[in-house]
């Protein structure tokens, strides 16, 4: 099992700039990056806490392992060890479904975790899909995911700020015949742009609502309610995207397939 650790790295020096923007420009960008790089990692926590539940997964006890990482997710719903660890018991107690919504949760959080990634798609594959999708190149499919959405929209936020800082510090400065940060505010808003278009994109085509099929062999119905035809089944751990949701019924698109129908609510876990 993956022990948790933390992330977090120290700002490298920043270089100076001539002239009077050593005392002001540099220094902003550096406060600026650090505040950036001290975000809580999503997979922070107090490891010897989890000691408990390490010795039951040792033991064979999943069910109880389980049990044990779902509490600590309580107070830290959005860690990806913790979510890796519990899909990791659960994939062991059988648990498809569940466990690929914990392994989808903790690569959400940490899309480089090689682990992470081979677990997801083995048991995405054992579920009938994989992670990277029919006829799309691996290598591009990593790249576009190789930021979380999240660090995203850190990104775009810490270069857009940037970016008005250094144009209005030459707004400034030009004044006195000093002005020198125009090329990188210019620089850091094109990055923020990018940063911008690339977190776009990513909440573009992420499913708006979705979840994850946790009942074996799943009766998909033309209509929400049992009178209602069977149009086809899904195995567990199959991805869905929520369409509605009446009278304890929730509509569905299967991801894959691309086909659409309900299903009782306790049958889809919500990401």
């Amino acid at each position: 099992m993956k022990a948790p650790e933390s992330n977090r790295r120290q700002p490298k020096a920043t270089e100076g700039v001539e002239g009077h923007l050593l005392p002001i420009a540099p220094r902003c960008l550096l406060l600026l990056s650090i505040a950036f790089c001290c975000l809580p990692s999503p997979s922070a926590a107090d490891n010897g806490s989890w000691a408990s539940a390490q010795k039951l997964y040792d033991a064979g006890n999943f069910s109880a392992a389980a049990d044990a990482y779902q509490d600590f997710l309580a107070a830290d719903p959005k860690s990806a060890a913790l979510n890796y660890n519990l899909g990791d018991c659960l994939y062991r107690e059988g648990n498809l479904g569940p466990a690929v919504a914990s392994f989808l949760r903790a690569y959400e959080a940490a899309p480089r975790d090689s682990d992470i990634a081979y677990n997801l798609n083995l048991a995405l594959q054992k579920a009938g899909e994989s992670l990277v999708p029919d006829g799309t190149p691996p290598f591009v499919f990593q790249l576009f995911h190789g930021l979380s959405r999240a660090e995203l929209a850190g990104l775009f936020w810490v270069l857009w700020w940037a970016a008005l800082l250094l144009l209005t510090l030459h707004l400034v400065l030009s004044r006195r015949g000093k002005g020198a940060c125009l090329k990188p505010g210019l620089a850091c808003l094109s990055l923020a742009g990018v940063a911008g278009l690339w977190w776009l994109a990513r909440v573009q085509l992420a499913p708006r609502d979705p979840g994850v099929i946790v009942q074996a062999d799943a009766q998909i119905r033309s209509g929400p309610g049992e009178n209602f035809s069977v149009g086809f089944t899904a195995p567990a751990g199959r991805r869905v995207s929520i369409l509605d949701h009446k009278h304890g019924w929730i509509e569905v698109g299967v991801i894959k397939e691309g086909a659409e129908g309900w299903l009782p609510s306790d049958a889809v876990e919500r990401l």
